[in-house]
């Protein structure tokens, strides 16, 4: 399990060097997210660690808690972004990262087979996946919006095992019965040239 958290808080560090290195004029930057700027982005990872802390941790803004005071899950991801819209970009740097930071710790001490209460439930190592997953995605959106380069890294070895994990529960949602008698590989060219099966 080691692995996943060092590449959970490698992942957030990365971004974090990130956004310190803008000024303040790029977190207006519009990213590929329609109607969200990098202050929105950031303010949304910083939402929703606070809550996640609190749905891994018994705490009182579950997820479950957060989203019953809401009409839909849209209003709610909005509601994350107004708070961060109020502050300025070094206030939602450091929100997103304190939350962060206590997020990792809490995390790593839960025992490998608890499971969050973070929609269906997830054991913890999917959980602190789903959360790297989060942050890479957002983090492309981030550098796409600043024009900087995004550099493969090993820790997308995390979102590929989440993606392909979830695929029993896609084809459910979407209603779609896999070919019976059949399974699925996938074959991924690492970004260290190496192969992913």
């Amino acid at each position: 399990m080691a692995d996943i958290d060092d590449d959970y808080e490698a992942e957030q560090t990365e971004l974090y060097a990130l956004l310190s290195s803008l000024d303040d004029s790029s977190w207006s930057a519009p990213t590929p997210a329609a109607g969200w700027d990098v202050r929105d982005q950031v303010s949304h990872l910083a939402h929703t660690e606070e809550v996640a802390y609190d749905t891994a941790m018994g705490g009182p803004r579950s997820l479950a808690n957060e989203t019953g005071r809401y009409a839909s899950g849209e209003e709610f991801t909005e509601a994350g972004c107004d708070q961060g819209r109020a502050m300025a970009p070094a206030d939602v740097r450091e929100w997103w990262w304190q939350a962060a930071s206590r997020l990792r710790p809490a995390l790593r001490g839960l025992a490998d087979d608890v499971r969050v209460p973070w929609g269906l439930g997830m054991k913890r190592r999917s959980f602190v996946t789903a959360r790297l997953m989060e942050h890479w995605a957002h983090g492309l959106d981030i550098r796409d919006a600043v024009g900087v380069e995004v550099v493969d890294t090993p820790r997308l070895r995390h979102v590929a095992w989440i993606g392909f994990s979830a695929l029993p529960y896609a084809f459910g949602v979407a209603k779609v019965e896999p070919p019976a008698g059949r399974t699925l590989r996938l074959e991924l060219a690492a970004p260290g040239g190496e192969a992913w099966t």
